[in-house]
C-alpha cells in the first residue's frame, strides 16, 4: 500500500500527465521561438528597407 487511506497507486497516471504536460510545454516554447524569429527577421528587413529609402532619396 502506497497510500495511507485507501491503497491507491496513482503513479502511472501521474507519470502520464507529467509527460503530456512537458510535451505541451515544449510545443509552446517551440512556437514562441518561431514567432520571435519571424518578428526579428521582419523588423530587420523593415529597418533595412527604410534605411535604403532614406539613402536613395537624398
Amino acid at each position: 500500500m502506497t497510500d495511507i487511506l485507501f491503497g491507491n497507486n496513482n503513479r502511472p497516471v501521474l507519470k502520464l500527465l507529467a509527460k503530456r504536460s512537458l510535451k505541451a510545454q515544449k510545443n509552446t516554447i517551440a512556437v514562441l521561438a518561431i514567432m520571435l524569429a519571424a518578428l526579428l527577421f521582419t523588423s530587420l528587413s523593415v529597418t533595412y528597407y527604410f534605411h535604403f529609402l532614406l539613402s536613395v532619396s537624398i
